[in-house]
């Protein structure tokens, strides 16, 4: 596994640090788990966005056919 260091301002960090305490897990697995949703949620949404062209593309072609 890689690391990855940013900075960020103190009042953001203890934001973050009372979100984790407040889950019950580390700051580093909460901002794990805030990274992977966000590179789900991505993913999903180019799926959708594939799914939408595809279908669009089906629609002319069927048009100009």
């Amino acid at each position: 596994m890689s690391s990855i260091t940013f900075k960020i301002d103190e009042a953001q960090k203890t934001l973050l640090e009372e979100v984790a305490k407040s889950q019950n897990i580390s700051l580093e697995d909460l901002v794990n788990e805030v990274i992977n949703n966000y590179l789900q949620e991505k993913e999903h949404r180019f799926q959708a966005a594939r799914v939408y062209v595809r279908k669009r593309y089906n629609e002319l072609y069927k048009r100009l056919a």
